[in-house]
C-alpha cells in the first residue's frame, strides 16, 4: 500500500479492502483491527467473505483477525506495474 502511495501518488481514500474471515472470528473486531492497522475508515471495507471453520487448526494463532485484501482499480497503473515486473524478470 505504501509503495502505491509514495511511488505512484495513489490516494489512500481510493483503496477498497475486503476481509477473509473464519466463522469463529468476530466481524466487527476484525474490521476494527484492520481499520486501526491500515488507518482507514470502515467505509472503505466491503462485505467480508466468511469461511466455515473446520476442526481445530493452527490457523487460529496465525489468523486471529483474518486476512485483508487491498483493491485498487486503475488499468493504466496496472499496465505500468506489469511492465516494471517484466523488466525485472528478464
Amino acid at each position: 500500500m505504501d509503495f502505491l502511495i509514495r511511488l505512484f501518488g495513489v490516494e489512500k481514500k481510493d483503496f477498497r479492502f475486503s476481509l477473509q474471515l473464519f466463522t469463529d472470528i468476530d466481524t466487527n473486531t476484525a474490521t476494527d483491527f484492520w481499520c486501526r492497522q491500515l488507518s482507514v475508515p470502515r467505509s472503505q471495507f466491503t462485505k467480508p467473505t466468511i469461511t466455515i471453520s473446520g476442526s481445530i487448526g493452527t490457523y487460529r494463532k496465525k489468523s486471529q483477525y483474518g486476512v485483508a485484501t487491498l483493491y485498487y482499480h486503475n488499468k493504466k497503473l496496472r499496465d505500468v506495474l506489469v511492465e516494471m515486473v517484466g523488466a525485472i524478470r528478464c
